[in-house]
């Protein structure tokens, strides 16, 4: 399906415009080009939501789009994913950003770094600065790093598997993430 200069304006679902989930959802190809999409609504994934789906023939690509105001109650201001294969599935080219809100992740909730969709811009640095906003994109945490002298955690870095003892108030716990 080609979607060329609309505009998807407060929509609410439960979870994003566009689902991606082996339960109910619908799949196909879609290329969407020059839209807006402002100020929709949702649980999870404000416009996207990929759950975990099998289904090779989904795939969404946004090109020249914008953004806006999209709001996710829990993750993904515009997407949600915890699909591993969302690389091949989900594109973002050279579209903006606009003060979209979810209490974890404004633009992107991905369970981890390899299910974090694709972002093309011109200027390499403008995901990174995009990535470098407070709560832009957000991915579960599985690291933990303790101070020398207390058992405060003093940093959590996302993407990373725990394959190490974390040891603490003299207690050992095994980590497998």
């Amino acid at each position: 399906m080609n979607i060329r200069n609309s505009t998807f304006s407060n929509c609410i679902e439960e979870n994003g415009i566009f689902k991606f989930d082996d339960e109910k959802s619908y799949c196909g190809v879609f290329n969407i080009r020059n839209t807006e999409f402002l100020y929709n609504e949702s649980v999870k994934g404000g416009v996207v939501y990929v759950g975990l789906t099998d289904r090779s023939r989904c795939k969404i690509s946004f090109y020249d789009s914008t953004f806006r105001n999209n709001i996710a109650k829990m993750y993904g201001g515009v997407i949600f994913s915890i699909d591993d294969s969302v690389k091949e599935k989900v594109l973002f080219d050279h579209c903006e950003f606009f003060n979209n809100t979810s209490d974890f992740g404004n633009i992107a909730y991905s369970l981890n770094m390899n299910s974090e969709p694709n972002f093309i811009f011109d200027d390499p640095s403008t995901l990174q600065e995009l990535k470098s906003m407070s709560n832009s994109f957000v991915t579960n945490p599985t690291k933990l790093v303790f101070s020398t002298d207390s058992h405060q955690i003093n940093e959590v870095y996302s993407g990373e598997l725990i394959n190490e003892e974390i040891i603490g108030k003299k207690k050992i716990f095994l980590v497998n993430i």
